[in-house]
């Protein structure tokens, strides 16, 4: 018959228990410098390893070397051998799963619509460059939805269903705001904005259908020729973005950017709806963009005469349409959720609880 100490003896079975321990206390600054962990439930979980440890080495002592005839437990060599154990794999896993759930990663799906809001589109001016059209009300812009025809019908006044109809064509131009803004600081830089939002819901119902900007300026080529040192068509900038948000919002979060435009012509500019969700936050559109421009065939609008008689003011007309209705969000995500890392910990103990339980049933055997 083997004696319990013939099969679990007290040298092994203390370097064991305090083998563990040392474990742990290099466990923890490896963890901190290699990945970089500074949380203090990082730590708190370790120090509670620790705890249990102290406890079972406590336990140990008191009945391998102080009891005068220690009597063999099989449940407490169950429970030393899954804490060694377990503790080894935690101090091997823990850090990854700890990382993984402060660790943001981008995550994309794919997405599509049946219908789509129009998009807010700012005309905004650089007004320390002459080269640029002075924006101005002076003759207020239009907007219409579909072909631009007069005597549409205000689409104000149409009714939802038909302003949801694939063939609506109204008269948007009441949406225009009555003033430029003087002075919208993007990226530490002074500019002018003129911004159209829609102040109600207004669509684009099927891909390829049409929102036709018309803003109105006059330019003065000599101002602008003393600046460029050569004659140059007007300029100007367009950012669109996601009618559920303010410009400011937008472009504090980078949710839009500046697409440099051919003021004096016509400029096409085709959108895929593409999404991006921020951690805790609601989606906003993030339009990719490709534009294309037609210059006009001359220049009607020098109040400088250079280069001919004044004639009218000049129009950079803006036609935005989306090209699909199908879409990516790119949502920001943590690597590993809150119930993943607690599914992934539970999983842990399955190998060292089964072989806590082989090995204390063979302890028994031999006692037997």
């Amino acid at each position: 018959m083997v004696h319990h100490d013939d099969f679990f003896p007290d040298t092994p079975t203390m370097v064991v228990s305090f083998g563990w321990l040392m474990v742990l206390v290099v466990a923890i600054p490896v963890g901190i410098i290699y990945y970089g962990l500074l949380s203090l439930w990082f730590l708190e979980a370790f120090l509670i390893l620790a705890m249990i440890s102290i406890v079972l080495a406590i336990i140990w002592w008191y009945f391998r070397v102080r009891a005068a005839h220690p009597t063999y437990s099989a449940n407490r060599t169950n429970t030393l051998i899954f804490s060694v154990v377990m503790g080894i794999v935690a101090c091997w896993r823990l850090p990854t799963v700890m990382r993984s759930l402060e660790t943001k990663v981008w995550q994309i799906t794919a997405d599509d619509a049946r219908i789509m809001d129009a998009p807010c589109v700012a005309f905004v001016q650089d007004f320390n460059w002459n080269a640029q059209a002075p924006l101005s009300t002076a003759r207020m812009p239009q907007c219409f939805i579909g072909n631009a025809h007069p005597n549409l019908p205000l689409c104000s006044s149409l009714d939802p269903n038909t302003l949801r109809s694939p063939q609506v064509n109204c008269d948007c131009s009441d949406m225009w705001p009555e003033t430029v803004e003087e002075s919208f600081i993007w990226h530490n830089q002074p500019y002018r904005v003129l911004n159209f939002c829609p102040s109600m819901d207004l669509f684009l119902t099927r891909p390829m259908a049409i929102m036709i900007l018309h803003v109105f300026y006059d330019f003065n080529v000599s101002r602008a020729e003393l600046e460029e040192d050569y004659y140059t068509n007007p300029l100007s900038n367009v950012a669109i973005y996601d009618p559920s948000l303010t410009l400011r919002i937008a472009a504090d979060q980078n949710s839009t950017r500046l697409i440099p435009i051919n003021a004096n012509g016509i400029t096409s500019i085709s959108l895929i709806p593409n999404r991006r969700q921020y951690l805790n936050k609601n989606p906003v559109y993030d339009y990719t963009s490709t534009p294309s421009s037609i210059g006009a065939q001359g220049l009607v609008c020098d109040v400088s005469n250079t280069t001919g008689t004044y004639w009218k003011p000049c129009t950079a007309a803006v036609h935005v349409q989306f090209s699909t209705f199908a879409g990516m969000t790119t949502s920001e995500v943590k690597q590993m959720s809150p119930s993943a890392a607690i599914a992934t910990v539970g999983g842990w103990f399955t190998f060292p609880l089964l072989f806590a339980a082989w090995l204390s049933g063979q302890a028994i055997k031999a006692k037997g």
